[in-house]
């Protein structure tokens, strides 16, 4: 938390509160005294802010691991080691959601002790098994060099925060510009913890276009050895599934009406029109009929005469 020192701080002007002043806590001249106002959306306000981006790696002087952070890991990080193939470019994977929580960044155990990889990080909310090949219906999250390795550990950081919440899969596919420059594990096991299970893996070959590699048979299971890292949300956290187009578009339009009707009838005509026309009646009809007959008499004359004369003719 930000402490302010409690002392007053006479000033003329704005500049006299600035000398003091850090840029999460503002100063204003006001009567001539200094009022500062502690700014929201910012790092070093004492306040981790996920809704702004900020979690334990962006601001880590605000947002504390395991208090606002967490990282579900496939392997203690001081022991470094496993599986690797010279036909292995990248990996798959599910994170089955326990708890509502925000992905921001995936740790992974290479073989370079103190280089830096190539990567490209694709996500899909749902099952990879579900999803299509295509990697344009896929969200690209992470494309470029990884941090320094920090023994033979590096991280790639989301351009945004994933959120995902309670119930919910999140699958992940890491596709590396060289092969051999990751661990895995074989023969593979889920790894849990009270937010997320990251499930069983699948080894893939080079990705050479926008369509996921194929799968390499290794007679075993694998499982991803790095670590995901995720925030807790300060707010209601929505998963982004609902944003995504089908694949497969409905045949037959819904039987659920609008809730936002036309305010104008359609031009298009009845298929079934009546018979007859309809008479169009007085829109304004009296109340009882009429005791004085009109002294405008209809204009057409009658094609059936009375048989015999009226004894009162109009006017």
């Amino acid at each position: 938390p930000v402490t302010v020192a409690q002392s007053t701080l006479f000033c003329n002007t704005n500049d006299e509160c600035s000398s003091v002043q850090s840029p999460c806590n503002i100063g204003t001249c006001v009567g001539g005294v200094c009022v500062f106002e502690l700014q929201s959306s910012c790092c070093g306000n004492g306040l981790c802010e996920p809704s702004s981006g900020e979690h334990c790696s962006s601001c880590a002087s605000d947002c504390e691991i395991s208090t606002n952070c967490n990282e579900v890991d496939g392997k203690d990080d001081n022991s470094i080691g496993g599986s690797y193939a010279s036909s292995a470019f990248g990996i798959k994977f599910n994170v089955d959601v326990l708890n509502d929580i925000s992905f921001y960044e995936i740790e992974v155990e290479t073989r370079t002790r103190r280089g830096s990889v190539n990567a490209t990080i694709f996500t899909y909310v749902g099952r990879y098994q579900d999803a299509s090949s295509d990697l344009s219906t896929w969200e690209m999250v992470f494309n470029g060099t990884s941090s320094t390795a920090d023994f033979y550990i590096v991280t790639m950081t989301f351009n945004s925060m994933k959120p995902s919440i309670a119930g919910s899969t999140r699958a992940f596919y890491i596709a590396f510009e060289t092969a051999e420059a990751f661990y895995f594990n074989l023969p593979g096991v889920e790894v849990s913890n009270n937010d997320a299970t990251v499930g069983l893996s699948e080894i893939v070959r080079e990705l050479t276009d926008d369509i996921m590699p194929g799968s390499i048979n290794f007679g075993s299971t694998s499982n991803f050895l790095g670590g995901i890292k995720y925030t807790y949300g300060d707010e209601t956290i929505t998963s982004d599934e609902s944003n995504r187009p089908s694949f497969v578009p409905s045949k037959a339009p819904s039987f659920m009406p609008t809730n936002n009707p036309s305010s104008k009838p359609s031009v298009n005509p009845s298929r079934e029109p009546s018979g007859q026309p309809s008479a169009l009646p007085n829109q304004h009809p009296t109340a009882s009929p009429s005791t004085e007959p009109s002294k405008h008499p209809y204009m057409m004359p009658s094609s059936q005469p009375s048989a015999i004369p009226s004894t009162n003719p109009t006017i």
